[in-house]
């Protein structure tokens, strides 16, 4: 974070994963320090990579329950072969 520090205390390094485009925050991991970054970017990538595979399993559930109940609220269809 820029100007974080003074004299009394050395400055907070943060790495954040955020979306240029909407302007979110999708996380955030403080680091020890300058230059060890890289880590801290590979620890919120797996966080959000099960958060997002959480995300997407309920959605699909979801989804697949209401096809269900769609198809189980229709009336039978009677199909007609003329021979």
């Amino acid at each position: 974070m820029r100007g974080n520090g003074n004299k009394n205390q050395e400055a907070l390094h943060v790495a954040s994963a955020w979306s240029k485009e909407g302007g979110v925050c999708f996380g955030q991991k403080g680091v020890d320090g300058k230059g060890k970054e890289i880590g801290a970017i590979v620890d919120l990538l797996d966080t959000l990579s099960c958060v997002l595979r959480e995300l997407f399993e309920n959605l699909l559930h979801f989804f697949i329950k209401w096809i269900i109940l769609y198809v189980n609220a229709m009336p039978p269809i009677i199909y007609h072969m003329d021979i």
